[in-house]
């Protein structure tokens, strides 16, 4: 399922290696059965992968050894230095549930329900879905607004 979002050999390769890779075609279905754009299914990926690098580099072996805070320290050190902080949240929500639901995490969610981290994942969540599921429709193909040129505005004489 991961060649439905990339067809470059590169970033199959990258993504297929270290810690997660067992779980990145299974995580690649999931986000299709869900409904995400391609696009929107790129950018999640390519967080995961960057989050397995930097995984690795600490080191974890195993996914069984990813946790909320080694989560947390991805999403608020390393994204930001790498201009990925607005949909980090995202990603690494869509790979928890991932890895929880696989039985390869615990569910800490049961145990904290009123973690702010918990919180802030599920809001940039709901905002993500709804951006993939309507951005298209909504902006049209040339991001104009259901597929109409884009208006001259009023201070712009027309023929000038």
């Amino acid at each position: 399922m991961l060649e439905y979002f990339y067809e470059s050999p590169w970033h199959l390769q990258h993504l297929r290696q270290g810690l997660l890779a067992e779980h990145v075609n299974s995580l690649a279905a999931r986000l299709h059965r869900l409904g995400y754009a391609r696009g929107s299914g790129q950018r999640i990926l390519w967080l995961v992968g960057k989050f397995n690098d930097f995984a690795r580099a600490i080191p974890i072996e195993t996914a069984e050894q990813v946790d909320e805070r080694l989560i947390k320290r991805f999403v608020d050190e390393e994204s930001p230095s790498h201009h990925t902080f607005r949909y980090a949240p995202i990603a690494m929500r869509h790979l928890w549930e991932h890895l929880r639901d696989q039985g390869i995490v615990a569910d800490v969610a049961e145990t904290q329900p009123d973690d702010p981290f918990n919180s802030i994942l599920r809001n940039y969540d709901e905002l993500s879905l709804l951006q993939s599921r309507t951005g298209s429709e909504w902006l049209g193909p040339a991001g104009f607004g259901a597929g109409k040129e884009p208006r001259t505005p009023h201070y712009i004489e027309p023929g000038r």
